[in-house]
């Protein structure tokens, strides 16, 4: 009787390790540039429920934008001239922040990846 082999085969092993690499690679440019994003949703949250900025004018508002990216050190990426201040209309006080922008990361040789960000977020509501 002949006995059956079984297990992976060592062509398996590579085709499993070079995937495994693939993906480790990738995520190791990707993870960053979304812990960036979910720190500026989470400056403009931040900044939305500060009661100081429903009064604000946009100056003032873009000084803390500036502010807190320079704290979280983002400011490589973007500048408060990147966040769009705009008024809510139909609404007294109420104004949306909105920000949009785009990442490329190196990949492999002559491919990047690119990622679009979007945010908006309304501040101020009476």
């Amino acid at each position: 009787m002949k006995n059956k082999q079984q297990g992976a085969t060592f062509v398996s092993w590579l085709i499993g390790a070079s995937i495994f690499i693939f993906l480790g690679v990738t995520g190791l440019k990707m993870v960053p540039l979304y812990l960036e994003y979910q720190t500026i949703k989470t400056m403009v949250d931040e900044l939305a429920k500060n009661p100081a900025t429903k009064t604000a004018n946009k100056r003032i508002i873009r000084s803390a934008l500036e502010k807190r990216l320079n704290i979280n050190s983002l400011d490589r990426h973007l500048s408060a001239k990147d966040f769009d201040i705009k008024r809510i209309k139909g609404k007294k006080s109420g104004r949306e922040i909105t920000v949009g922008y785009e990442v490329r990361k190196p990949w492999f040789g002559n491919m990047d990846f690119i990622a679009t960000f979007n945010y908006a977020k309304e501040i101020g509501i009476d």
